[in-house]
């Protein structure tokens, strides 16, 4: 190593720099510079996910690999907007906080202000009822209807949650996606909205999510199974699931909604199909 190397103030640039890769959700750490100083005492050894993958685009036709190379375009730009949004929402919720100790105001009051109460707290310093901001955190739901956003909060979010999710007499029993592991897979289904939920999974339940990311990783390691709204054949789901060699269904678009927690339920990896037991 180059002794005029200072490896604290790399190690601090280099949080400076990605701290915000471990965000995922509202008012998540990021990593710290005690996290890159722990990996760097460990044997890094990164799994060859993509290796199978290059064998298979190695045996393809010219037009083959051509259609392939695209769509491996199309799958960077969508994670590249995801990770700038991501880094966005890490600095915003910092340099909130930082107003926040200027003004002398609550914590996260600003985060979970609307722009036109943010707005008129910067131009009068007129700040919102305690009350309201205490629902908020307690849980909100945005729905945008035609240009518009309105955000549910106290009673009104559990009912529209009950209504989004109860439906007893559902005619439809089982939704369909992409196979990313085969396999098939029967268990309660642990419908877990962001990764903070993921406690109440259980060794053996079916993971039901609008799509995993790293932190999704013990849930999943737990799950028998696993089935995402969202996501193609190299989602982060898909990845962890071949390595997990778990029966895995993406993409369905509803599994979230039409499932209850604790419903007992099939993932059939084979035809890409999960269904109410």
């Amino acid at each position: 190593m180059d002794p005029d190397f200072d490896l604290e103030t790399a190690l601090q640039e280099h949080t400076r720099k990605h701290a915000y890769l471990k965000y995922r959700e509202p008012f998540a750490e990021g990593y710290s510079s005690e996290t890159f100083r722990a990996r760097l005492k460990e044997k890094l050894v990164l799994p060859d996910y993509f290796q199978p993958y290059a064998d298979i685009l190695g045996r393809f036709q010219r037009n083959e690999q051509e259609i392939s190379e695209l769509l491996e375009e199309f799958v960077f730009y969508r994670t590249f907007r995801t990770e700038r949004s991501y880094e966005s929402l890490y600095y915003l919720e910092r340099f909130l906080t930082a107003m926040e100790e200027a003004h002398d105001l609550g914590l996260h009051e600003l985060s979970h202000s609307s722009e036109d109460e943010l707005i008129r707290h910067l131009q009068s310093g007129q700040r919102v009822d305690p009350m309201l901001f205490q629902e908020r955190r307690n849980g909100f739901a945005m729905l945008l209807h035609d240009g518009a956003v309105s955000v549910l909060t106290g009673d009104a979010l559990p009912q529209w949650l009950n209504r989004r999710n109860t439906e007893s007499d559902r005619p439809v029993r089982e939704v369909r996606g992409l196979t990313a592991y085969r396999g098939v897979a029967t268990g309660r289904a642990r419908i877990v909205m962001s990764a903070a939920m993921q406690h109440a999974v259980r060794e053996g339940d079916i993971l039901v999510v609008p799509m995993t990311t790293p932190d999704y990783l013990p849930s999943m390691q737990k799950a028998a199974a696993i089935v995402t709204d969202e996501g193609g054949v190299i989602c982060h789901a898909a990845i962890i699931a071949r390595e997990l060699k778990k029966p895995c269904v993406i993409g369905t678009q509803k599994a979230t909604s039409l499932f209850k927690d604790g419903d007992w339920i099939e993932v059939d990896g084979f035809q890409g199909v999960v269904r109410l037991v």
